[in-house]
């Protein structure tokens, strides 16, 4: 049966510096983003409390651990580069898919503009309203290198943080050799859509991408992530990554309040998804809470109100509705939201997965149970235009499936580890289409997009992107 590893670390409540790298890949974007757009009154200060959260982290690091780097951080390495590489991120003869005009043009607002306030030629002075916490590194880097160097600083910004996952998720193993497995089934890891297309022969979006098949809701696979959305995508997976590992250690008490009031400024979404994780496992800590871990819980709690006021800017473009199978709402053209397709849907995307793993861990994983909650009922609640709550929140408990997949695949029973490959082999369809189209696309978005060039196209989008009012915590044109 399926056991987590437990290692010295872990119980000695320490983390790896794998771990901390996760974390301060995590929080720095956040420091930065206070630092080089926050107004005096809050640069100082917030910047001081994610250095102290830092501090916090880095006195737990096993000073025991080795530090060096060996093939294995050299394989993950180039597994991660090829990933990005086939994302059309580093660019090298590969294009990006139609979501990243949203992603060039952030990025060429923030290269533009020495403020969140668009007051260089071509822009109409509105404020970048965004989660940023992906973007203000590669752009603040661009800035101060060259715009030429754009695409190499995101390919390479993006394959720390790919490796980083895979680093950390690789502790969850006690055999050296398994470890190598670790890129090919989790980036391949994805439910059967390939079966839910073939059932109602609807998909949206380009060619061979299958995950919209039900016309009402998206459960991505996890290169389908990387691909068109490594913010949320890379937020959630290190999240989970380091939610798993230290789910039985005190650390939880320092690593979780920072990670998660980072994840607010990377993707709202995946901090909603990470939470009931979060919140599990500190539940059953906070009683050996000590005064570094309250002081800095409070400053994270800060962070997280500044951050949250700042998201909230002009209110939002979207509402959240609760929606049932009952009514059976069409969300979009295709299948209806109906009981029999609410179930058809559970079942080619989770149910398989979720059923081996619970005979896996013999019923006792906890967070296992936590996302067999989270991913049927997911579905009631809508948000967003193209149902980004479901699109995004759901990315953590979907790793988790995929991590414990793998982990499964070398120490459960046969048959368990038959019906895993099975349902992987069926999911990978997903991803090899992904892959697929990456080789046959002969052109993508231009690089130097901007949000005028987005917002003229869907006038519609503007208020998830711009608004007319200067958040109260970002400094305007002209102050210090």
């Amino acid at each position: 049966m399926l056991r987590m590893v437990r290692d010295r670390s872990i119980s000695n409540a320490t983390i790896s510096p794998f771990e901390f790298g996760a974390v301060a890949y995590l929080a720095v974007p956040v420091a930065l983003f206070f630092f080089a757009y926050g107004t005096l009154s809050v640069r100082l200060p917030l910047a001081t409390f994610i250095g102290f959260g830092l501090w916090h982290c880095w006195r737990l690091v096993d000073t025991r651990a080795s530090f060096r780097l060996g093939r294995l951080d050299a394989f993950f390495l180039a597994c991660a580069a090829g990933v990005v590489l086939l994302s059309g991120s580093f660019g090298a003869g590969f294009f990006p898919n139609s979501d990243w005009v949203k992603h060039f043009a952030v990025l060429r607002f923030l290269i533009d503009n020495s403020t969140l306030t668009g007051t260089a030629p071509g822009y109409d002075g509105a404020s970048m309203r965004y989660y940023l916490g992906w973007y203000v590194v590669p752009a603040l880097l661009t800035k101060f290198t060259s715009r030429a160097a754009l695409l190499p600083i995101v390919g390479t910004w993006t394959t720390a943080g790919l490796y980083l996952f895979f680093r950390v998720t690789a502790q969850l193993t006690e055999s050296s050799r398994w470890r190598y497995t670790l890129p090919a089934v989790v980036m391949l890891f994805s439910g059967a859509d390939a079966l839910g297309t073939s059932f109602t022969n609807f998909s949206r979006g380009p060619q061979g991408h299958l995950e919209w098949w039900s016309g009402w809701i998206q459960y991505s696979s996890m290169l389908t992530d990387i691909f068109w959305a490594p913010q949320h995508a890379l937020s959630a997976w290190l999240a989970i990554a380091l939610g798993i590992r230290l789910k039985d250690s005190r650390a939880s008490l320092a690593v979780f309040p920072l990670v998660t009031a980072s994840l607010l400024l990377w993707s709202p979404f995946s901090a909603i998804g990470i939470v009931p994780f979060y919140l599990w496992t500190l539940a059953r800590f906070v009683r050996q809470a000590n005064t570094k871990d309250i002081a800095n819980a409070i400053m994270m709690l800060v962070v997280t109100i500044v951050i949250a006021q700042y998201l909230r800017t002009g209110g939002s473009t979207a509402g959240m509705e609760f929606i049932t199978v009952f009514s059976q709402p069409c969300l979009s053209a295709g299948p209806c939201y109906s009981l029999p397709n609410y179930f058809w849907f559970l079942a080619a995307e989770v149910a398989g997965f979720l059923a081996a793993l619970h005979l896996a861990t013999r019923c006792r994983n906890a967070m296992l149970w936590i996302a067999t909650v989270l991913l049927p009922v997911m579905p009631f609640v809508k948000f967003g235009g193209a149902n980004d709550l479901n699109l995004h929140a759901t990315i953590p408990a979907l790793t988790l499936l995929a991590i414990l997949s793998w982990q499964a695949l070398y120490k459960a029973r046969q048959a368990t580890t038959f019906a895993l490959a099975c349902l992987l082999t069926m999911g990978a369809a997903t991803p090899l289409a992904e892959i697929r189209r990456s080789f046959a696309m002969t052109s993508g978005p231009p690089v130097d997009a901007t949000v005028n060039d987005l917002v003229s196209a869907l006038p519609g989008l503007r208020g998830q992107y711009l608004v007319d009012k200067t958040p109260w915590m970002v400094r305007k044109p002209g102050a210090p």
